[in-house]
């Protein structure tokens, strides 16, 4: 017995022996990788970034140990409670291999929805096991809403460093700059959102990818600002940029002796002396062009609308000496900087169209669940019938023949048959294991020849059995968590809830813990290359809207309308490569205010289409995109725009691991940017015009047909004047208002106080004015480069005592002149 024991003891020891040996080295590597693995993260763009969208990180790691396989998580919070709609915390995580002695760079996108999330901290895990191994707080510098954020693209980026010391309009605090490499540039445009304007001046832009040129390309067509500098370097420069990023057509260079032009344009000599050395160019009239400065018949500042944004050319190098020293320099660099979209009046970056996606999320659109096939039994009464008769006639046959032995094995084998069938059909039209239903708007955007597009998603899942599930997501696509899963127990077990996000070269939402009934809700934006969209052949012309709109969709594009403001016109449903005539009278001037969005449903949804399926979500979605009160956050529709619903989402989510069935709410918002015909001459209605709410700083509603001013408060309106494939040259420019004084005690009209933007000056000039059409004195000066006017209405805190509020039924500018 003794003996046994002693067996028994030896063995015991040898194994924990082996055992610890065995995990000895688990817990040196998990320690070494601990001490020999450095990280460094950088959020947004060399350290400084907008919070309220998508911001990239820059990583580095070091690793001076073996290889090592692991994860980099980011968690971002967001403010909430024990509401139903509390947002949920979303974890982007990245998977990284580091091998031996290595030094990597990766990059992350995550989603600051809110001010609170400008520190974030960074970890870098074990994958698989999740073991902490380093991490890192993110400090990042918040560009403030009232500052200008500006890319520069350039050998020595430094050069534009003077921009900070710029004397902006106010409320425009100052310009901030941040330097850009070729390496580094995102290759999604929602991730340029911070950005105001971009700089590109001496730089190699063969660098660059052709999914960072997209990526540009979109995000000048949402509204940013592009300044190229061609001059000595234009070769290298401009060179390699697609035409649709260039307002001109670089020829070569050319030597002036002087660029008086460019003085007298600013009011300020330019007294320098030559030789300057500039590029040569063919403007592209073509595609809108207008040169703004010409010398001795060279171009040398060119401006071009693209879509929302601005592309803008200079000819010389603005940062070589003999242009510093000139005392017009800073005012040249306030008329650039102020064409970018955020408004210079307002200084609201809530205007970048990446921000204007709808008041609030389509919760009854995401609910609705009605589009969804349902299982059915009919398939099964059909093979009910099928058994039968071959049944009945295998047994009367072989009956008949004396054979009842094989009567008998073909009553098994169709038995055995049908049951086999039954169940593998069964299997395939049972109720999958997830529903998910996708609520999508497709905005297409005019950049050149690309068909490029943006979207904006939102996605509710419904489990239908408890489970783990996995998603994967377009490549182009950028999501975050939304709410937590619905129903929420009534204690706080679901705080730790994940909504995890795998970044990387496929994204997908990965290991979402779901229970049989819960919701689960994601938003997404993504980036489209060959994005759905009709084609328009339009033109403003004697007051009225002709031409021909084509459904270049793909698919069928059903209740489709065309909305000018308020007027809201019907197309019907347009089959694929349809096309429809299009012509009616324009309204006679811009519409004031903005439509309730219950209104603007009801006239954006088909007579006796409530009783359809779906039809109370397509309405819900409506509703939530275009709510006025929600004033900064709707969506707006800058002139002629088409508005109609896709056949299907214009990109696909998949379920690699269980059986998902999906539906789709997708609509098509589409500018149509009519153009003047060429020997245009007259009046161009305010309707045609591209008009954005700039800042409406009333405490009234915004939901009616005009606005409501009191003492104190503001309107800021900007409307742009419609490209064409000549020079619009302009004649006069008319200022028209017309309101209604309510006051608290009887006095006489009251004169309107009204500010244009001077763009040369760069500053808000104000004037009274009379009820009606009155022509602005020198109108070129309140015309941008692109054709864009802005223009302001104040009512003075002053009249306080004795005027209650102002409802203007018109405010908008008409431009007379003619088309060369």
């Amino acid at each position: 017995m003794r003996a046994v024991l002693g067996v028994l003891l030896l063995l015991s020891l040898l194994l924990g022996g082996v055992q610890s040996v065995a995990s000895a080295p688990d817990d040196q590597d998990a320690q070494s990788a601990a001490g020999s693995v450095r990280m460094d993260v950088r959020a947004g763009f060399d350290g400084a970034g907008r919070v309220g969208g998508w911001v990239p990180l820059n990583v580095q790691l070091v690793n001076e140990g073996s290889e090592l396989k692991a994860r980099v998580e980011v968690v971002v919070e967001q403010p909430g409670g024990r509401s139903t709609y509390s947002f949920v915390p979303t974890t982007f995580s990245l998977p990284v291999v580091l091998p031996r002695l290595s030094n990597r760079t990766f990059t992350m996108e995550v989603n600051l929805p809110n001010a609170t999330n400008n520190r974030l901290a960074a970890r870098l895990v074990h994958a698989p096991g999740g073991e902490l191994i380093t991490e890192q707080d993110i400090s990042m510098t918040r560009v403030p809403l009232g500052d200008y954020f500006c890319g520069v693209l350039a050998r020595d980026p430094s050069t534009y460093d003077f921009l900070a010391t710029l004397d902006l309009p106010p409320p425009i605090r100052r310009a901030r700059t941040a330097p850009l490499d070729p390496l580094t540039i995102p290759e999604r445009a929602q991730l340029l959102g911070s950005f105001d304007c971009m700089i590109i001046d001496n730089a190699a832009t063969a660098q660059l990818r052709p999914e960072q040129l997209e990526a540009i390309q979109v995000w000048v067509g949402t509204g940013g600002l592009l300044i190229e500098v061609g001059a000595s370097t234009w070769q290298s420069t401009l060179g390699p940029l697609p035409p649709d990023l260039l307002p001109v057509e670089p020829t070569g260079l050319a030597n002036l002796q002087s660029l008086s032009a460019l003085g007298d344009f600013m009011e300020t000599p330019l007294d320098q002396p030559g030789p300057f050395l500039v590029s040569n160019s063919r403007p592209r009239t073509d595609r809108g062009a207008h040169v703004v400065v010409a010398q001795d018949g060279v171009p040398i500042v060119v401006a071009s609308k693209r879509g929302d944004g601005t592309l803008i050319y200079l000819a010389f190098e603005p940062t070589s000496r003999n242009i510093r020293q000139w005392s017009g320099n800073e005012g040249l660099w306030r008329y650039l900087i102020t064409h970018a979209a955020v408004d210079n009046g307002v200084g609201s970056a809530l205007v970048r169209p990446y921000l204007r996606w709808g008041g609030r999320a389509p919760r009854l659109a995401m609910a609705d669940y009605s589009t969804h096939p349902k299982p059915t039994l009919d398939w099964f009464w059909g093979l009910i019938g099928i058994y039968g008769v071959g049944l009945g006639t295998a047994l009367f046959v072989l009956g008949r023949r004396g054979m009842v032995g094989w009567g008998l094995l073909s009553v098994v084998g169709l038995t055995l048959s049908a049951g086999l069938f039954s169940f593998v059909v069964a299997r395939q039209r049972a109720e999958p294991d997830a529903a998910m239903t996708r609520v999508v708007v497709v905005r297409p955007i005019d950049v050149g020849n690309s068909s490029a597009a943006y979207t904006h998603e939102y996605v509710s899942v419904l489990a239908r059995r408890d489970g783990v599930f996995n998603f994967v997501l377009p490549q182009e696509d950028l999501s975050r968590g939304l709410y937590y899963p619905f129903p929420r127990p009534s204690d706080e077990s679901d705080t730790t809830w994940p909504f995890r996000v795998l970044e990387g070269a496929q994204p997908s939402l990965d290991n979402m813990p779901l229970k049989q009934g819960q919701l689960a809700t994601a938003q997404l934006d993504g980036q489209l290359k060959e994005a759905p969209g009709v084609q328009a052949d339009l033109q403003v012309d004697h007051g009225a809207l002709t031409g021909i709109v084509t459904n270049r969709t793909g698919g069928r594009l059903s209740d489709a309308y065309i909305a000018v403001d308020n007027d809201i016109r019907p197309l019907g449903t347009l089959e694929k490569d349809q096309s429809s005539q299009v012509d009616f009278l324009l309204p006679p001037q811009a519409a004031a205010g903005n439509m309730a969005a219950t209104a603007l449903a009801d006239k954006l949804t088909p007579p006796g289409s409530s009783s359809r399926l779906g039809a109370s979500a397509r309405r819900d979605w409506l509703e939530s995109l275009f709510s006025a009160r929600f004033l900064f956050a709707r969506m707006e529709m800058r002139g002629p725009t088409l508005v109609g619903w896709l056949e299907q989402a214009p990109n696909q989510i998949s379920a690699p691991d269980f059986r998902l069935s999906q539906a789709d709410f997708s609509l098509l918002v589409q500018p149509l940017e009519p153009q003047l015909p060429f020997g245009f001459e007259g009046e161009v209605p305010a309707a045609a015009m591209n008009r954005r709410d700039l800042g409406i700083g009333s405490g009234a509603p915004t939901d009616r047909d005009y606005y409501t001013v009191a003492p104190g408060e503001a309107v800021t309106l900007q409307f742009m004047i419609p490209p064409s494939e000549g020079t619009f040259q302009l004649n006069q420019l008319r200022l028209n208002i017309e309101g209604v004084v309510q006051g608290r005690i009887r006095q006489t009209d009251l004169p309107f106080t009204v500010s244009l933007f001077n763009w040369r000056a760069a500053e808000w000039q104000a004037w009274e004015v009379g009820a009606g059409s009155s022509i602005v004195p020198d109108g070129l000066r309140y015309v941008s480069a692109a054709g864009e006017v802005r223009l302001r209405y104040t009512l003075d805190a002053s009249l306080a005592s004795t005027v209650r509020e102002v409802r203007l039924n018109r405010l908008d500018v008409t431009a007379v002149g003619a088309i060369k």
